[in-house]
């Protein structure tokens, strides 16, 4: 959604993340692939092989130094791909937490996003709906 306002170095490194995010179930699907996909798109970035540039501590540590409003869509990005499949396991859950506290997000925050997401998935169903009558 926003992914574009992100800097070339934002861009490479919510990359990583997002293949870090995919693996954190230990199971890269094929609509999370699709996601990734759509990622690489909307930021003109080649599509991706799905192995990341650098390491998770590496990108956590670079996450430090973007902006305000990059570690706020960095965050809400990684959310929607987790939570593509309508389902935060256990080990996403501990990949979320681990990145909520490299960006200092209050869990209050991280709730009402994931709220919103859930919000915004529904309307897309419902627009989808009505498109396809």
């Amino acid at each position: 959604m926003y992914l574009s306002r992100l800097s070339d170095e934002a861009k490479e490194l919510f990359l990583d993340l997002s293949i870090y995010a995919a693996q954190a179930n230990e199971e890269v699907n094929d609509l999370e692939k699709g996601v990734i996909d759509a990622y690489c798109k909307e930021m003109d970035l080649p599509k991706s092989e799905y192995k990341a540039k650098y390491s998770l501590d590496e990108v956590l540590e670079k996450l430090k130094a973007c902006t305000a409003q990059e570690k706020n869509i960095i965050f809400i990005e990684i959310l929607a791909l987790l939570g593509a499949d309508d389902i935060y396991d256990v080990l996403e859950k501990k990949f979320i937490n681990t990145l909520q506290k490299t960006l200092e997000y209050e869990n209050g925050r991280l709730f009402e996003i994931i709220y919103a997401l859930r919000q915004l998935k529904e309307t897309q169903k419902f627009f989808e709906q009505i498109i396809q009558n």
